[in-house]
């Protein structure tokens, strides 16, 4: 399994391949986040996907560290 840094900047660089690893790796943890603050499955959902389409339409814009 490839590490999340080396995932986000092949993300960065327009890797489809590499964001859907990325996604892959924190799906779970970040819907279980989203049930646990939203108290609904069907919103946790829906939260999910919404941040997944922002972190995908934007990962172009991050920074480098720098």
């Amino acid at each position: 399994m490839e590490d999340a840094t080396s995932l986000v900047l092949r993300a960065k660089d327009g890797d489809v391949h590499a964001f859907a690893g990325l996604y892959a790796q924190i799906y779970k943890d970040l819907y279980r986040f989203a049930v646990c603050m939203m108290r609904d499955r069907q919103e946790a959902e829906d939260a999910v996907s919404e941040a997944v389409v922002a972190a995908y339409e934007n990962i172009g814009k991050l920074r480098s560290r720098d």
